[in-house]
């Protein structure tokens, strides 16, 4: 299980880039624009050649792109999809022994880790009551995402929210020898990434890059 610190994300556009010398290095930037994880996402290093940074690039984009399926819960895989499962299809087989794929295994394992040091404060099988805050808050257009939510609404957003179980022990994870299984607990929960996945795939990144040096 992974315990380190989870890093930030900077904003941009969507490019490779020559950014600046350095020695014999070249310094680039990439930028993927809402591609993964509904989030900008800026990445910078340095490099050789421009054969290399587009190595680099592409490894990168690989494993944003690679934590982006697996943790989503509103995307099913594709049909010719490598992974086992998502988190979209774990979530509509509560009380089922799933196997999954070890990268997300390990990213669940995190979660859980994150509960254990926070208390319980941090908890992704509250997915249920983070729908229902979305509902009001995320729509540019027709929700409060850049203003205040009137009182009654409020009220009326507490009340729903109130009758959505939290249940103990939501989620378990198992493994035998190099097989990976998840099994929801009951059928009052879903699982909700968000709050990890982009930071925890941020990491990945950083710990590519400084096995490259």
């Amino acid at each position: 299980m992974m315990k380190k610190g989870l890093a930030f994300l900077f904003v941009g556009l969507m490019s490779l880039v020559l950014v600046s010398c350095k020695s014999d290095l070249e310094q680039y930037r990439v930028i993927f624009y809402n591609d993964y994880m509904d989030t900008l996402i800026e990445v910078k290093f340095v490099a050789e050649s421009e054969h290399e940074a587009e190595e680099i690039r592409d490894d990168v984009e690989a494993i944003f792109a690679e934590y982006h399926i697996l943790s989503t819960k509103y995307e099913p895989l594709p049909q010719d999809s490598k992974y086992l499962e998502n988190m979209y299809s774990i979530n509509k087989k509560p009380l089922e022994t799933i196997e999954i794929d070890k990268p997300l295994y390990d990213m669940l394992s995190q979660a859980e880790y994150v509960h254990d040091i926070t208390d319980g404060y941090f908890d992704i099988s509250m997915g249920r009551i983070v729908d229902v805050w979305k509902t009001v808050v995320s729509d540019e257009f027709s929700g409060y995402t850049f203003a205040d939510i009137p009182e009654d609404v409020f009220e009326d957003l507490i009340e729903t929210i109130e009758e959505i179980p939290v249940v103990d022990d939501a989620f378990e994870l198992s493994e035998d020898g190099d097989t990976y299984y998840v099994r929801i607990n009951s059928e009052d929960v879903e699982l909700d990434l968000g709050a990890l996945s982009k930071g925890y795939a941020t990491e990945r990144v950083n710990e590519y890059l400084r096995d490259r040096g």
